[in-house]
């Protein structure tokens, strides 16, 4: 009996403790690093995101009616990937005419960067060789 005591003099310190942490940690976190607030979408699966919601019809036709559901601007995780799309005129225009410097940039595959691969190779070479004749 005076181990269970014992135990329970204990548990409710550390359950206080980390209450308190974490409301602390949240008051002291500066606004500039909590993240942005992003669009509405369907909750994703913790390691595949929204791949099982594209179902197996074509993909215009389920992102359109996920569209219907979530409004023109939505978000989808795609594995680890987490994707903004604009489907409606107004949302593409938005997009990239007022962010599209913050949105050029384009994430290289590993596939890509690895150097003894052929992708890496044939990449370069289609680049360097529209560089050097001057057409494409």
């Amino acid at each position: 009996m005076a181990l269970i005591t014992g135990e329970t003099n204990l548990f409710f310190p550390l359950i206080i403790l980390s209450l308190l942490y974490l409301i602390i940690s949240k008051l002291i976190t500066p606004k500039s690093k909590r993240r942005p607030p992003l669009p509405p979408g369907p909750s994703p699966w913790p390691i595949f995101g929204n791949i099982f919601q594209l179902g197996k019809s074509l993909p215009h036709i389920a992102l359109a009616n996920l569209a219907q559901v979530h409004g023109p601007l939505m978000m989808l995780k795609l594995g680890a990937r987490t994707l903004i799309l604009g489907s409606s005129p107004a949302a593409a225009r938005e997009i990239l005419k007022t962010h599209d410097q913050a949105l050029s940039g384009r994430a290289v595959a590993n596939s890509l960067q690895v150097k003894g691969s052929k992708f890496h190779n044939l990449c370069l070479r289609c680049s360097t060789s529209a560089t050097i004749n001057g057409s494409a």
